[in-house]
């Protein structure tokens, strides 16, 4: 049994040239392209989609960086907030100097998950 063969994907180019012709086809007087109405029912039907499809894609695309800067300012306000906290600690509120490390590590007398 031979292995298909993959079809590649076509390029910008391509999909450009196909989309003009398939506006040209469009075009034609309704006696000449009586005999290509199928198919050109069919190119525009998918047509229509990939405009859907692009315009979803778009969405998902402006929803995704959306998110990750949301993501970003978060992450930032949250090192920043922990930074703070730690600076904020005088050496006076730690017995043996080590002002603000219990912000950051585990305290000793409790086992960790490592």
């Amino acid at each position: 049994m031979s292995k298909p063969k993959s079809i590649e994907a076509p390029t910008d180019e391509q999909i450009e040239e196909d989309i003009e012709l398939l506006h040209r086809l469009q075009a034609m007087p309704p006696e000449k392209r009586a005999q290509l109405q199928a198919s050109i029912d069919a190119l525009t039907v998918a047509y229509e989609e990939m405009l859907v499809a692009q315009e979803a894609e778009r969405e998902i695309e402006e929803a995704y960086e959306a998110a990750r800067k949301t993501r970003d300012e978060a992450l930032k306000a949250l090192r920043e907030g922990r930074f703070v906290s730690v600076r904020s600690r005088s050496a006076e509120d730690s017995p043996d100097g080590d002002a603000g490390l219990e912000a950051i590590a585990p305290p000793r007398d409790k086992p960790t998950l490592h």
